[in-house]
């Protein structure tokens, strides 16, 4: 029985989910193993250069944007990292860990509560 177009089109897209999962996974780990080395008072480039590379495989749509504003007038940079892989289609700031920056020195890890 011969498979039609559409038929090699889902499994190519499931195939390719699978894969993009994958990286998520790796991506994760690689941050958790690296998250254990970072301590607040740790200036932005020394944070980013052991962080940054965790997330390199990540597919762009899973991966949140940094953010950069001044507050009292000190340069506030907040910079994610994908922590969780909630396996429901969406990419939500609950599979995140900001790491907040003022002046380049980090003051915060995690979400405010």
């Amino acid at each position: 029985m011969q498979m039609n177009k559409l038929s090699w089109v889902l499994i190519g897209a499931v195939l390719l989910s699978a894969c993009a999962t994958k990286r998520v996974e790796r991506s994760i780990e690689a941050y958790h193993e690296a998250a254990a080395t970072v301590k607040p008072g740790d200036s932005r480039e020394a944070v980013l250069s052991v962080l940054n590379p965790t997330q390199w495989r990540l597919p762009f749509d899973e991966k949140k944007q940094p953010e950069k504003y001044t507050r009292d007038g000190k340069l506030v940079e907040v910079h994610y990292f994908r922590a969780r892989l909630i396996d429901d289609g969406k990419t939500t700031d609950d599979e995140f860990v900001p790491y907040t920056f003022v002046n380049d020195v980090l003051t915060e890890i995690g979400w405010r509560k």
